[in-house]
């Protein structure tokens, strides 16, 4: 019976040296597994935000694209509308020097009743 509590003593005892033996052990072994999940973790997150910003990048280069065709388009209208401002321009130099020359006829006409230069207007 000595040595059943004996015993008994004993492995009670062997068992929480054993657990304060390895304590340390697997405090640190928690330690390293958390830390591990942290960092998949963070990895997860790194692969989710470098998927997001190759995502952004492709958006703004159909962008940059959309907005280099629409310069295309602007720069295409804007020579148009200069040909016809230049168009416009010179029917109204074509305008300005034809009245002129009417106006020069109108003071260039005999005023005499019977002369043969006179111009009927």
């Amino acid at each position: 019976m000595f040595a059943e509590i004996f015993s008994s003593i004993m492995g009670a005892l062997g068992g929480m040296s054993a657990t304060l033996l390895f304590y340390r052990q697997r405090r640190r072994r928690e330690s390293v597994q958390t830390q591990a999940l942290e960092i998949e973790t963070g990895i997860s997150s790194l692969t989710a935000y470098q998927k997001q910003i190759d995502f952004m990048n492709r958006q703004l280069e159909t962008a940059f694209q959309q907005l280099g065709r629409l310069q295309q388009i602007i720069n295409e209208n804007r020579d148009r509308i200069i040909e016809l401002l230049d168009e416009v321009n010179s029917l109204k130099i074509m305008l300005k020097e034809e009245a002129e020359r009417r106006e020069e006829a109108e003071q260039n006409v005999c005023t005499l009743e019977n002369c043969p230069h006179r111009i009927k207007l």
